[in-house]
């Protein structure tokens, strides 16, 4: 038998080695594998939560569908229809808000591919707080159509050289074409 007589510093440099490769040997037994099984579980969690969120979004996309069939015009609804009701809830909020309507014009209608864009244009004359109050009714009201866009105008009467605040409003109303 070899008896060795290890210095101190030879018995340090030999007990680090040892336990660097303990160390190593211990993260590759034990360590390692917790890590990847932890960021397993970090996946099938996210996994998890998506699926328990299903239901909630297919309603919530059954819903969208739902508006955009309206919007795009497979509600069975006429052309004449829509312009009519749009004409009609204007009417009937301006009544009620004493708003004057100025103007209704012919509506402007675009063919693109399959589809119609009928813009119908309608200018209103009142005060500013009441026709403000009227575009958010139009916004937020279920409207066959959307607006589109809105404008004032500040006219001075010359005979009377009195000031008009007129509005002028644009609806779209979007429909499939029957092919």
């Amino acid at each position: 038998m070899i008896k060795r007589n290890f210095t101190y510093r030879q018995k340090y440099i030999l007990l680090l080695v040892i336990g660097l490769i303990v160390s190593i040997i211990i993260y590759k037994a034990s360590i390692q594998r917790s890590l990847r099984a932890g960021r397993e579980c970090k996946k099938m969690s996210v996994q998890l939560e998506s699926v328990s969120q299903a239901p909630q979004a297919i309603k919530r996309l059954e819903t969208e569908i739902k508006q955009l069939d309206q919007l795009f015009g497979n509600n069975e609804i006429k052309d004449k229809d829509v312009r009519s009701q749009i004409i009609n809830k204007c009417s009937n909020y301006c009544k009620s808000q004493k708003i004057k309507i100025a103007q209704i014009k012919e509506p402007n209608i675009q063919l693109n591919d399959d589809l119609i864009i009928e813009t119908t244009e309608i200018h209103f004359e009142g005060r500013y707080k009441p026709l403000m109050n009227l575009i958010y009714h139009l916004e937020t009201t279920a409207l066959n159509g959307k607006l589109a866009s809105v404008n004032f105008q500040k006219e001075i009467d010359k005979r009377n050289k009195e000031e008009r605040l007129i509005l002028q409003v644009f609806i779209q109303s979007i429909t499939k074409t029957n092919n």
